[in-house]
């Protein structure tokens, strides 16, 4: 079985309405996972804001940085991301529900041993010292 790691406060990170990576975008995975029954079915993990020392181990500055960046407002920090009044939080949670996947799968005495982490923004292509790419 599946643990799905997912929460509809990563909605909150609003880019620009024509940005590729938007809230529609998760919004129709979880209809369709309602619609096919699955989000009856599969568990879900335990999703929770990662702690600034979980974000320290693979980068150090990072949060200082972003949290220089949150205003009222939409605003570009990098060539792909845009940061808006809920991006800060829809990052913490999607790293904390990683965070939380890992850990359920690593684990021995959990039972499932598979984790599917549906967070926003991705933040798949973030570098040490940088967002980028979404």
């Amino acid at each position: 079985m599946v643990t799905i790691f997912s929460d509809v406060r990563m909605l909150e990170h609003r880019p620009p309405a024509t940005h590729p990576e938007r809230p529609e975008r998760l919004q129709a995975v979880l209809r369709h996972l309602a619609r096919i029954g699955l989000s009856n079915t599969c568990p879900t993990g335990r999703v929770r804001a990662a702690t600034p020392e979980e974000i320290a181990r693979a980068h150090p500055h990072l949060l200082d940085r972003l949290r220089a960046e949150v205003r009222p407002g939409v605003r570009q920090i990098e060539a792909d991301t845009w940061m808006s009044e809920g991006s800060l939080e829809a990052g913490l949670l999607a790293a904390g529900a990683v965070v939380e996947a890992v850990d359920l799968v690593t684990s021995t005495a959990r039972s499932s041993k598979v984790a599917a982490c549906l967070v926003r923004p991705p933040g798949h292509h973030a570098v040490p010292d940088g967002a980028m790419g979404f």
